[in-house]
């Protein structure tokens, strides 16, 4: 799908944000891209995006180089979208609606199936009843599932979120990864979160960065349970493997699945 290989990105200022940067989507159907502050990954994701064209190095998509004449990119972004962190950075339309269908319009789609694929991308995200509502009164968390149904109008194959579950509280959190359920089902999709217990829960591969390199990949169980590689890249250890460490339990991969069988472990004794 995407793969960036020996990927390096340098600001005009000298300053090397990336460095030799070789990831590759196919290890995994939801991917996590976790590091601190300042480690690269928002570089990484408009480099992934074409925003930003790499110093050295390149992008493919499906076997081919990412090109970047204005043509190659529209065709690219067909494929591949971006839900930024600040959904306000996404939002252009006073009404919900409208800023949904702003891209469909822009290529010229029927408004019957404007309306049609409008109305689907509302409904992934839980959020038909925000159709005819103003922006400007939606919540933080109304607004980012209006930007992930901006991006979902188009039908993307590839989906990378930055920061999906920033300020959201509990409830909204844990509708966002309701969602982001439904989309692993026929989307890939690269998330970056400071959040390690969701990103732990949702994803299946992880890529550590650290200063603009790769410090570990690997699949997210075997990750999470190196304390010294998350320490180094001063990440926090999620809490269900801070229970499988200290207490001597399985290591469960959510909240749900460690209640359930330990519960029934009780039920049995």
């Amino acid at each position: 799908m995407i793969k960036t290989e020996d990927l390096s990105y340098k600001y005009e200022d000298g300053t090397i944000a990336l460095n030799d940067i070789n990831i590759d989507l196919e290890k995994g159907k939801c991917i996590g891209l976790i590091g601190a502050n300042g480690s690269g990954k928002s570089t990484l994701f408009l480099n992934m995006m074409g925003i930003l064209k790499p110093s050295k190095g390149f992008i493919k998509f499906k076997g081919k180089r990412l090109k970047y004449r204005k043509k190659d990119l529209r065709e690219y972004r067909k494929k591949v979208g971006i839900v930024f962190q600040d959904p306000e950075k996404q939002i252009f339309y006073s009404r919900v609606f409208d800023d949904i269908a702003f891209s469909l319009r822009n290529l010229n789609y029927r408004e019957k199936e404007v309306k049609k694929r409008v109305d689907k991308s509302l409904q992934m995200v839980g959020g038909k009843d925000l159709e005819k509502k103003v922006v400007h009164f939606l919540s933080y968390g109304q607004k980012k599932r209006v930007a992930i149904a901006g991006s979902l109008v188009m039908d993307q194959e590839v989906l990378l979120l930055d920061e999906p579950t920033s300020g959201l509280d509990p409830k909204m959190t844990s509708q966002m990864k309701a969602i982001i359920n439904e989309l692993k089902r026929d989307k890939k999709l690269l998330i970056s979160s400071h959040d390690m217990d969701f990103i732990y829960e949702i994803c299946d591969y992880i890529y550590i960065l650290k200063n603009g390199e790769i410090l570990k990949e690997g699949f997210s169980k075997d990750i999470f349970i190196q304390n010294d590689i998350l320490k180094e890249a001063f990440l926090e250890t999620p809490w269900l493997v801070k229970v499988h460490q200290t207490m001597n339990i399985p290591l469960y991969k959510s909240e749900k699945e460690f209640l359930e069988k330990e519960n029934k472990k009780e039920v049995q004794i």
